[in-house]
């Protein structure tokens, strides 16, 4: 958050593929129904990002009420994979895990390569 509590969010796409390593710890603890996880896990978010860091960048809001604008999205465009499993696992418990899409407005969108 800057000084005008601005906000900044960095978001990796996810696509079908290879069971994901990283994320087994969180999954095996998983709670049910939403809500809380019976334990806590240790989770190093730098093993979730994919080498390649091209990314594109856009201002937005947050995803969830009240989606406040003055958040600076950058989205890296290569995705990491989880499998079918770990997928419906999520997706059973947080079945609407989604915004839906925006109109792009005044928005402009620049892409980044690394």
């Amino acid at each position: 958050m800057d000084e005008d509590e601005n906000l900044a969010v960095l978001g990796v796409l996810i696509e079908e593929g290879a069971h994901n390593e990283t994320l087994e710890e969180m999954w095996s603890v998983m709670p049910t129904d939403e809500g809380v996880a019976a334990e806590p896990v240790t989770l190093d978010p730098s093993e979730l990002i994919p080498q390649d860091l091209s990314s594109f960048q856009y201002d937005g809001s947050l995803t969830t009420p009240p989606c406040d604008e003055g958040v600076k999205w950058t989205v890296i465009d290569n995705p990491i994979e989880l499998s079918r499993e770990q997928i419906d696992r999520f997706q059973s418990i947080y079945p609407q895990n989604y915004r839906p899409v925006q109109d792009l407005g005044d928005r402009d969108v620049g892409y980044h390569y690394h």
